[in-house]
This record gives C-alpha cells, sequence and structure tokens, in this order.
C-alpha cells in the first residue's frame, strides 16, 4: 500500500480574487487571459491512476489554482 497526495489545479492560473499577494497574476500576463479549465476525461484519468497506484492506501486530492471553484460545481460532484 502506497499513500499518495496531489496538488490539483483544475483553473490553471484563472481567478477572480485579485489578491494583492499572488503571483498567479503575472502567469496571466505571460501566457494571456482565457478559460483554461482540466476535461473530465483527464480528471478521471487522473484519479483512476492514482487509486491505481496507492494500491489501497489512502488517497489525498488538494485542489490549488487560480482559484478552483471557477470549475463549477459539477467538476467536484464528478470527482466525488
Amino acid at each position: 500500500m502506497r499513500k499518495v497526495e496531489l496538488l490539483i489545479k483544475p483553473t490553471s492560473y484563472n481567478c477572480n480574487l485579485n489578491c494583492v499577494y499572488c503571483f498567479y497574476k503575472k502567469t496571466s500576463r505571460l501566457y494571456g487571459e482565457g478559460k483554461h479549465r482540466m476535461n473530465y476525461e483527464t480528471l478521471e484519468k487522473l484519479i483512476s491512476e492514482a487509486i491505481n497506484y496507492s494500491e489501497g492506501g489512502p488517497c489525498i486530492f488538494s485542489w490549488q489554482g487560480g482559484e478552483p471553484l471557477l470549475t463549477g460545481i459539477e467538476f467536484f460532484k464528478k470527482v466525488i
């Protein structure tokens, strides 16, 4: 059994909070604005492979971004 911990960025650097301390603001200048979002196929593959790799051990998924909630509630319902 293996413990698997993943930090997932489902929206890339997209964010609507505009925090003064955030380094992601500079990223949009480099790569341009746009809606970047992990698709469901990638999400399913990521979770499936993490669970298989863990061989029955715990899998911990943490969400980071940008702002992960920009993916919408349906995205996280599919995770569950």
